[in-house]
């Protein structure tokens, strides 16, 4: 999973956060800015789980949770080193 993040796009990492935090679908769609539809939210899902590599949202929230540690304990991005 090592640089995994990375390869996300800034809506793909505002998506994964917003999972992170528990919202569903629907919510997301109506949080993001500019707001997309519930059928967008899911494209970009499935896009999310394919570059990390995971198979829920369960997963990808684990490791959007991983990485927040890693930077709040001072510690370089995982692919920067």
């Amino acid at each position: 999973m090592r640089g995994a993040l990375e390869r996300l796009t800034q809506r793909e990492r505002d998506i994964l956060q917003l999972v992170a935090a528990g919202l569903a679908n629907k919510e997301i769609a109506r949080q993001l800015q500019p707001p997309c539809s519930e059928e967008t939210v899911k494209g970009h899902l499935k896009d999310i789980f394919l570059k990390l590599d995971v198979r829920n949202r369960a997963e990808a929230a684990i490791a959007w949770d991983r990485e927040e540690r890693r930077r709040q304990n001072g510690a370089p991005r995982t692919g920067d080193g």
